[in-house]
């Protein structure tokens, strides 16, 4: 059977979704508009026993997706008409030394937390409950739709 650390495994089908992962660049959300998305949780993958597993097929696209998230794993499943724009990874430009050089700087550090935060902040301040979610950083939601 399974190793006693390792879950069975569970699958979940969406259609006209939403997905929101944080970027392997710099930790930032971002959004992955899907005609059909499923997620598999408990899935073995490289030295990890409860891996999740996403494939999707992109609106416009024929041919499937799909991503492994391992550890710290983030993901928010929004229905399509619910769907928002994540915040820019970039903030204010500014000028450089140079004439004609624009400098335009991230927001947070790389694998910032507030990367998260801002985007659970953003989801909750529109009262938007997602179709499926992973992450710690995603126990805010739960309360503020318990508190409303």
């Amino acid at each position: 059977m399974f190793p006693k650390d390792r879950m069975e495994s569970t699958t979940t089908t969406f259609e006209s979704c939403s997905l929101y992962v944080s970027s392997e660049f710099m930790g930032n959300i971002v959004r992955r508009d899907c005609r059909a998305a499923t997620i598999t949780v408990g899935v073995e993958y490289a030295q990890y026993n409860n891996a999740i597993k996403v494939e999707y097929t992109p609106k416009g696209a024929r041919k499937r997706q799909g991503f492994y998230l391992t550890y710290k794993p983030f993901l928010v499943v929004l229905s399509a008409k619910d769907a928002i724009d994540p915040d820019s990874m970039l903030g204010g430009a500014s000028s450089g030394g140079s004439p004609g050089v624009t400098v335009a700087m991230g927001r947070y550090a790389s694998f910032d937390q507030r990367w998260k935060s801002d985007f659970v902040a953003a989801l909750a301040a529109k009262n938007i409950q997602p179709l499926y979610q992973v992450g710690n950083e995603c126990a805010a939601l739960d309360q503020s739709t318990a508190a409303a």
